[in-house]
């Protein structure tokens, strides 16, 4: 919130304390969460005339809705910024055709931010993979799963349609076997589709809601 001579950022926590933002940030200080809380409320003083003691909105953004759209990709890109990403797939996977379902849990807890956010600012920073692998991050809703973020290679094109947000997987893949997504362990299975041999993943996540879902072309038959 604007206070004289700048703003006050507030987090939820179990501990009433201040953050210094002078120095560097000690190490789980934060929870993923509360850094994602804490960049966005800094994105939003992006939106303030500083000309004042007290900093007032510019309105350049009018539509609430779409400014916290804004503050959300800010803050995924002041957490976990392009240079940096880049050098983490060089230097782990070295080249962005070798981003799987791994690599973005390696990079979100090295990062220190949570897999949504990697997986966004991945479909940012490396966006034209022609690849044939996608990673999707599904939450189980209701006896079918939903998708929440995913990171797809443009090579699947021909062979599965691009997993849409907020879609449900059924309504991705018709075929997709819903027992698996009931049965809260990890699994692997292949399917043909368009002629050729898919390979899927599911791997478990730690809330026992959400898991990643890899799609990818099996190499051998």
């Amino acid at each position: 919130m604007p206070a004289d001579g700048g703003f006050e950022v507030y987090l939820r926590d179990l501990i009433r304390r201040d953050i210094d933002i002078s120095g560097s940030e000690p190490t789980n200080l934060l929870s993923s969460r509360q850094r994602f809380s804490f960049a966005h409320e800094i994105a939003h003083t992006y939106y303030y005339k500083l000309s004042g003691s007290i900093p007032i909105s510019d309105h350049v953004i009018s539509n609430p809705v779409d400014l916290e759209d804004h503050c959300d990709r800010t803050a995924a890109r002041i957490l976990v910024p392009t240079a940096l990403l880049r050098q983490e797939i060089k230097k782990k996977i070295g080249d962005p055709e070798n981003i799987d379902e791994a690599f973005i849990r390696s990079a979100a807890t090295s990062f220190r931010t949570s897999i949504p956010v990697m997986i966004e600012r991945l479909s940012i920073v490396a966006p034209s993979n022609p690849f044939e692998r996608c990673v999707v991050l599904v939450r189980r809703l209701e006896g079918d799963a939903q998708i929440r973020a995913s990171y797809f290679g443009v090579g699947l094109l021909p062979i599965l349609p691009r997993p849409r947000k907020n879609t449900r997987v059924s309504e991705w893949l018709a075929d997709f076997p819903l027992p698996a997504i009931a049965n809260r362990e990890d699994s692997d299975w292949r399917v043909t589709r368009a002629g050729r041999l898919v390979s899927f993943m599911k791997r478990e996540l730690g809330s026992g809601t959400d898991f990643l879902l890899q799609a990818q072309v099996a190499t051998s038959q």
